[in-house]
């Protein structure tokens, strides 16, 4: 008979004539990789420590005193010109509301210069007319 392998080989039946396999050692997990320290640079000489003072200059006053009067003009301005052109539209309103008005006035004062012409003609003949009538008054009496 013929002898058995005594290594089982991998889907191959154990009396089969197929050379026997050595059996491979089972796959270790891969062990995860360390991060890598970045290289250590030589140390710097030291510098001595000195104070840092660090000197705030202030700003003049000036040029905010300035912008601060020129917005104030630039506001008084402003506030003329919308007050002149708020006027002028209400005079205008105002002369729309006595256009009509003034017409009718106008045709009055024709008609009432009319009138006085009459007035004027008739004192002339009433004055021309006068003399004659205060004579034969002194005749009478």
């Amino acid at each position: 008979m013929e002898e058995q392998n005594s290594v089982p080989s991998q889907g191959v039946p154990n009396n089969s004539l197929a050379p026997a396999q050595p059996i491979s050692p089972p796959i270790q997990p891969i062990p995860p990789v360390q991060p890598v320290a970045p290289p250590v640079q030589p140390a710097q000489p030291a510098q001595p420590a000195q104070p840092q003072t660090v000197i705030i200059q202030k700003s003049s006053p000036w040029p905010w005193i300035v912008g601060g009067c020129l917005m104030l003009v630039i506001l008084i301005i402003i506030s003329i010109a919308l007050a002149g052109w708020w006027g002028v539209r209400k005079v205008k309103e105002e002369v729309k509301k006595y256009e009509p008005t003034a017409e009718s006035l106008k045709n009055n004062m024709d008609k009432l210069n009319q009138e006085a012409a009459d007035w004027e003609k008739k004192s002339q003949e009433f004055q021309e007319n006068l003399p004659a009538n205060l004579e034969n008054l002194e005749k009478i009496k």
